[in-house]
Order: structure tokens, then C-alpha cells, then sequence
């Protein structure tokens, strides 16, 4: 019987020595913060709202962050988080509609900065995007949808890549635009005859 008892006791003993490695574990991975997809979930609305988004919770300014928009129709989706720039890496539009979704920003403090790896515009329909880029990354246009860029944005000082779709820079929303980037690159894209008169970018690979 004394064999029985000290051998139960012993196993008791070693259970939280054996499980100690996974407690480790799962707190340092509950220490990180989520750095992952964001999807769009609303109509209009503004990006500090966290219901507006799934899983539920405002994007994390990281450049590994992704937002995602889909859309069957119009809609605006507003950039206010924090008093400046929000940093990302990817935005995908996923609009099967025939409507624009807006990309605005609640002022000209609320800017993108992309980073990270491969930073990617991925368009499928029409977005239309009003406010401001910054820093200088070099971002990639993909998917066959149209990029309208109508914003006075000196502050991007890269380079654009159009690989699939359309890219449009254009002075409609904003009476000026002083978008001046290194230069526009276009390996598969469509270069629209009516983005040239407000476009004055050097263009390569045209």
C-alpha cells in the first residue's frame, strides 16, 4: 500500500514540472499583440470603431498588418486611428460591385505608411483613395481592379508598381495634387490615356 501511495504522490509532483514549458509558452504568445487580417465588416464608418471590423478589435499599426475591404456596393471607410500615420502592409479591395470604394482619412495627420514585406495594393473593382501615403516604400499594384489616387500627397517619395489593373492619379477631389513619387513602374498593368495630363511621373516600362 506504501508503494502505491508514494508512487500516486510522486506523479503528482512531477505534473506541474512537466507542464511548465507549455505554461511558459502560451504566455509569452498571450504577451504579443495581434498582428494579423483585419476585415472590413461595415458600410461607412470610421476605422477606430471595433465592431467595424472582424475579428472584432481596431487594426494594429504594425507593418504586418492586413486590411481587407470587401464591398458589393459604395461605401466610405474612414481612417482615424491615432493622431498619425498608421502603418501597414497590405490593403485588399474586394469589390464585386460596380460602385467605389473610398479610402478617406478623418484629417491630413491620419496618413499610410506601408512597410514590411512585398507592401501591396491589391484592387479587384474600383477604389477611389483621398488622403495621404507617407515614408518611402515601394508598393505594388495588384489585382485587375482600378486605383484612383486624387490626393495632394507630397509626402510619398517611392516607387509605385503596377503589375496587374489600373492606376489612376488624378485632381478631382483635391483641386491639387503634388503626388511625386520616384517614379511609376508598369509591368502588366493598363497605364489609362486619361490619367497622363495629371500624371507628370516619370513612367518606365511603359
Amino acid at each position: 500500500m506504501r508503494s502505491l501511495l508514494a508512487a500516486f504522490l510522486c506523479s503528482i509532483r512531477r505534473k506541474p514540472t512537466a507542464r511548465l514549458p507549455l505554461v511558459l509558452l502560451l504566455a509569452a504568445l498571450g504577451a504579443s499583440p495581434l498582428r494579423a487580417q483585419s476585415t472590413w465588416n461595415a458600410t461607412a464608418g470610421t476605422w477606430s470603431t471595433d465592431i467595424n471590423w472582424t475579428p472584432i478589435g481596431v487594426p494594429v499599426s504594425d507593418f504586418t498588418t492586413q486590411l481587407i475591404f470587401p464591398a458589393t456596393s459604395g461605401y466610405t471607410t474612414t481612417n482615424d486611428i491615432g493622431a498619425g500615420t498608421f502603418q501597414l502592409n497590405r490593403i485588399t479591395v474586394n469589390n464585386t460591385g460596380t460602385g467605389t470604394v473610398t479610402i478617406a482619412a478623418n484629417s491630413t495627420a491620419n496618413t499610410l505608411t506601408f512597410g514590411g514585406t512585398t507592401p501591396t495594393l491589391d484592387i479587384t473593382g474600383t477604389t477611389l483613395f483621398t488622403r495621404l501615403l507617407a515614408g518611402a516604400p515601394t508598393i505594388t499594384k495588384t489585382g485587375s481592379g482600378t486605383f484612383i489616387h486624387d490626393s495632394n500627397n507630397a509626402g510619398f517619395t517611392e516607387t509605385i508598381i503596377v503589375d496587374q489593373g489600373t492606376f489612376i492619379n488624378r485632381a478631382t477631389t483635391n483641386a491639387t495634387t503634388n503626388f511625386n513619387p520616384v517614379s511609376i513602374v508598369v509591368n502588366n498593368g493598363v497605364p489609362p490615356a486619361s490619367a497622363i495630363p495629371t500624371c507628370p511621373i516619370p513612367l518606365t516600362s511603359w
